[in-house]
């Protein structure tokens, strides 16, 4: 948990499929050709999803510029 409150949690590295498969005909073909990810460093991944407000306060204390 940082100094906000927010709680994050370590995702290892690891493997994992991202995407559909080719035989999912309810898929959107931007969910396609599904792939394998190799993830080579570990990161931290909020558990909550952030409010806008959240997210404007972490630009704002990080000069962070957005494709906007």
């Amino acid at each position: 948990t940082n100094s906000r409150g927010i709680k994050f949690r370590l995702i290892p590295p690891g493997e994992f499929l991202m995407g559909t498969a080719d035989s999912d005909a309810l898929a959107r073909p931007n969910e396609k050709p599904q792939q394998k990810v190799t993830l080579t460093k570990p990161f931290y991944l909020a558990v909550d999803e952030l409010t806008r407000g959240q997210f404007a306060e972490f630009i704002t204390a990080t000069n962070y510029k957005t494709d906007a």
